[in-house]
């Protein structure tokens, strides 16, 4: 198989918000990147084999530009929250609609401190649970997040600094799902939702209403919204 060489360098700017831990970060993913395209790979095969709809979630350079992109929402999420930036990757983030492990994979490399997936597809779980090398805390775990009582009692029973979400959560849905996780999000962190390109964002005055009275406020930001991610910050408990 060829290597992949030199790709780590392309998202140089994407560890910024990392501050000091910007360097040690992608010195981090460039030492792990060949084994990281070769499970990517692996996956994809066997996922074309059995879904081809999930053939776009596994290509080397999307799966890598969409998952770090959700890394620098998180980022500017913590920085928002003037938090120390060591503290970062003590964070426990929840990816909602996880596929097989491509973002558990990515923010495990990274060294955070817990990453959980959570998919409704249990082929899709085994075959993230087989992955080489993954740790309890970076795991993709079987349920459905579109109800309280889908979720698995590990999640439903938590709390996370971060929700992330590449394009399962549909936005005329959001709202729904924010009333059920943000609860579960502790103050200071926040969602981090990707959208599909054809797909409208929730937005408006009630919108903004609703999401206040969560504890939660929309931040903008020009570079996720051009690849369709918007981000929610926790500003309060409720």
């Amino acid at each position: 198989m060829k290597k992949e060489r030199g790709r780590p360098e392309m998202y140089r700017h994407i560890f910024l918000p990392f501050g000091p831990l910007a360097g040690p970060l992608l010195d981090h993913v460039t030492r792990t990147h060949s084994g990281f395209f070769q499970n990517v790979t692996d996956m994809k095969a066997e996922l074309d084999s059995r879904r081809p709809v999930l053939d776009q979630l596994c290509k080397n350079v999307h799966g890598l530009e969409v998952n770090t992109a959700l890394l620098f929402g998180i980022a500017k999420l913590h920085k928002m929250a003037e938090k120390p930036e060591e503290e970062i990757l003590k964070a426990d983030i929840l990816n909602l609609g996880s596929g097989p492990g491509v973002f558990e994979t990515v923010a495990g490399s990274l060294g955070f401190h817990r990453v959980v997936g959570v998919d409704a597809d249990p082929g899709i779980c085994r075959l993230a649970a087989s992955v080489p090398g993954r740790s309890p805390h970076n795991r993709v775990l079987e349920g459905d997040f579109r109800s309280r009582d889908g979720l698995p009692d590990s999640v439903r029973d938590s709390k996370f600094h971060y929700v992330v979400s590449n394009s399962s959560i549909h936005p005329d849905h959001f709202i729904s799902v924010a009333d059920m996780m943000a609860p579960r999000v502790r103050k200071g962190g926040g969602f981090v939702i990707r959208y599909f390109a054809n797909e409208e964002p929730p937005s408006g005055a009630e919108f903004d209403k609703h999401l206040a009275g969560l504890g939660l406020k929309e931040v903008r930001d020009p570079r996720l919204e051009q690849i369709h991610m918007n981000i929610y910050q926790k500003t309060r408990d409720k």
